[in-house]
């Protein structure tokens, strides 16, 4: 699952092949973040400490910044401390996020997770073959 995931992040992104940049994975969705943090934690072997958490918001949403915080703190059993960078979207309209975005996105980093990156992507070029 965590792979499948990552795979649909990925394929998302821009710079598919750059492994400097690491593991990151967004969603708006707490159940598919804390899914795919247990698998981190159950195949990547990946500790509390290596994660890292960034927020993305409407710029609107800026005055309800520390409810956010609480929001997803509690949504993945961390501790608020561990909600550092904050980024304020410019939104056109009403529309920004959504309503699935109420509390933002979360971006989960995963530091120092330049060869965990190219061995989720070598599994990754292995389900293409098998699958091809």
């Amino acid at each position: 699952m965590g792979i499948a995931l990552y795979w649909r992040q990925k394929s998302l992104g821009k710079k598919e092949s750059n492994f400097q940049n690491g593991v990151w994975f967004s969603s708006t969705d707490p159940s598919i973040i804390n899914l795919f943090l247990k698998w981190l934690r159950d195949v990547g072997e990946v500790t509390n400490d290596e994660l890292y958490f960034d927020i993305f918001m409407n710029k609107g949403q800026k005055r309800y910044k520390d409810k956010i915080v609480d929001y997803w703190s509690g949504m993945m059993s961390l501790s608020r401390d561990k909600f550092k960078h904050f980024y304020y979207l410019k939104t056109k309209g009403a529309k920004g996020l959504g309503t699935k975005g109420k509390f933002g996105f979360l971006r989960v980093r995963v530091g120092a997770s330049s060869m965990l990156a190219r061995q989720m992507n070598g599994w990754i070029e292995g389900i293409k073959k098998y699958y091809a």
